[in-house]
C-alpha cells in the first residue's frame, strides 16, 4: 500500500523510507534536467559566508539562481575588512557590501566550491547570485512559521534581481 503524500522517498539498505524532498518544490531546467532546490539549499548553506540561501531556477533557463543572506562577521571577513568592534555599524556596511559586485563574485565562488566538493553537477551549482543583507524571517512573509521557504512570496520580493542575473548572463 502506497500514501500520496507529495514527498520524494528514497529505500534505504535497511528497507525503510527516507524522506529526501518535497515533489512540488522541484523543478525542470531547459534542458531537461530535474533539480531539487531544497537538496542544494541545503549544500550551499554550508558555505562559510551564508546565512540563508535560497535557489531558484525557471524551466525556460538554463542556469540556477541564489539569493544569499550572508553572515555578516564571514561577509567582512569575506570582503578583506577587519570585524568591527562597533556589531551596530555593521548592518549598514553589510548592506553596502551586499551591492559589491567583487564581493558577489566571491560569494559566488564560495558557494560553487561547496557544491563541488560536496559533488553537485555543474548545472546544479548556481550561475549567478544577490546578497541581501534583509534575513528571511516569518514577519517578513518570506518564511513559513516552520522556518521553511516562502517560494511563491520569495519569487515576487527578488523578481527583478532574478530577471537582471539572468539578463547578465545572456538568458533573456
Amino acid at each position: 500500500r502506497w500514501f500520496c503524500t507529495g514527498d520524494v522517498a528514497a529505500l534505504r539498505p535497511d528497507g525503510s523510507v527516507a524522506v529526501i524532498d518535497r515533489a512540488k518544490s522541484m523543478f525542470k531546467l531547459a534542458q531537461g534536467e530535474y533539480v531539487s532546490p531544497e537538496h542544494l539549499e541545503s549544500v550551499l548553506g554550508a558555505a562559510p559566508v551564508v546565512e540563508q540561501v535560497w535557489v531558484t531556477g525557471d524551466s525556460r533557463r538554463r542556469r540556477l539562481l541564489a539569493v544569499v543572506v550572508p553572515h555578516k562577521h564571514k561577509l567582512l571577513t569575506l570582503a578583506g575588512e577587519a570585524v568591527l568592534a562597533d556589531p551596530h555599524s555593521a548592518p549598514t556596511l553589510v548592506a553596502t557590501l551586499c551591492g559589491s559586485p567583487a564581493v558577489r563574485q566571491a560569494v559566488l565562488q564560495q558557494l560553487q566550491a561547496v557544491g563541488r566538493a560536496a559533488g553537485l553537477r555543474g548545472f546544479e551549482l548556481p550561475a549567478a547570485v544577490h546578497l541581501t543583507a534583509e534575513p528571511f524571517t516569518p514577519e517578513g512573509g518570506l518564511l513559513t512559521p516552520t522556518l521553511k521557504l516562502r517560494r511563491p512570496a520569495l519569487v515576487r520580493r527578488y523578481g527583478p534581481a532574478l530577471a537582471h542575473m539572468y539578463r547578465e548572463l545572456g538568458e533573456e
